[in-house]
């Protein structure tokens, strides 16, 4: 699970980012960035990230069950449907709330 949620992510950070695969080929330090090469970073880091919770929260539902629905069956462990709520509410924090946005150099995906 690990190497295809490693796939994905970086297939969504220089497939469908724009401009990432062109930094990347730039070979520039982040310190040389331009402000709109700073926000093309950043919106890069924020689709691997949410793509990487999105990968975390699909591999905690997949190894639930083998016999029943994920959807019916993962309900009622409190525990686990609390911490993929915090996960997700968490990620989302990261994602558009500008002190975590600073900290975790992300930006609101659009």
């Amino acid at each position: 699970v690990g190497l295809i949620q490693s796939i994905a992510c970086w297939a969504v950070f220089f497939g469908v980012m724009p401009r990432m695969y062109e930094l990347f080929r730039a070979d520039k330090h982040p310190s040389e960035y331009s402000v709109a090469d700073s926000e093309a970073d950043n919106a890069g880091m924020s689709s691997y990230y949410w793509t990487l919770v999105l990968g975390q929260v699909g591999a905690a539902l997949a190894t639930t069950t083998t016999r029943q629905s994920a959807l019916l069956r993962w309900a009622p462990n409190w525990w686990l449907t609390a911490c993929i709520v915090l996960e997700l509410l968490l990620a989302l924090l990261v994602l558009t709330w500008s002190p975590l946005q600073n900290i975790f150099k992300t930006r609101c995906l659009s």
